[in-house]
């Protein structure tokens, strides 16, 4: 595994639509075939319920 990048630091809005979307902040240059995603903080909640985490993209040639 290569090194990590950041695509960018989003924050869910609780007042917002239960379905938000977020652009990419930071373009990876080459493609790549893992992403992680890293839940921070939830809100005073003890625990973090995401029901779908999608990633839109295009497949490389």
């Amino acid at each position: 595994m290569g090194s990590k990048f950041l695509l960018g630091e989003y924050e869910y809005d609780v007042n917002g639509r239960a379905l938000q979307t977020f652009r990419v902040q930071n373009e990876l240059s080459e493609p790549t075939s893992i992403i992680e995603l890293v839940v921070l903080s939830n809100w005073d909640s003890d625990y973090t319920c995401l029901y779908r985490f999608r990633v839109h993209g295009q497949k490389a040639n």
